[in-house]
């Protein structure tokens, strides 16, 4: 399921030509993801402290179609595509205030244990919470 979010364009998010560092979207990738997980009903640190997993970007790839610009409100929707045991795939597009697609996004997230570094599987809870929303 689709869900969007809301963040505005800040100075220290612009380059000397006034639009988004490129690399500023893969903050505004991580701000969605992380909200849709709160809106599930689970936070990152929980993953972490009651499940002792990380789930680290292990793939992203950017599609750049507009820039964004110093004091822009730009909608972040986020909607996963695929969930597997182990990774979770994401697809993101980034509005501004005008409605026009400045980008679409993907990432692919997995699922790693703290103390080993080797791919483990998801919680039950936190693959549910994923497939509900």
């Amino acid at each position: 399921m689709e869900k969007r979010y809301k963040t505005r364009i800040y100075y220290r998010d612009t380059d000397m030509g006034g639009v988004v560092y490129y690399g500023r979207y893969l903050e505004f990738l991580e701000i969605g993801r992380t909200e849709y997980i709160r809106d599930a009903g689970m936070s990152v640190q929980d993953l972490y402290e009651k499940h002792g997993i990380i789930s680290p970007v292990i793939e992203v790839n950017v599609r750049y179609l507009r820039p964004a610009r110093y004091d822009d409100e730009i909608t972040i929707s986020v909607q996963p595509e695929k969930i597997t045991n182990v990774k979770i795939f994401i697809k993101y597009e980034l509005f501004n205030q005008k409605g026009d697609l400045l980008c679409v996004a993907h990432t692919v997230n997995g699922s790693i244990d703290r103390e080993s570094f080797r791919p483990v599987r998801f919680p039950d809870e936190f693959l549910a919470l994923w497939k509900q929303t």
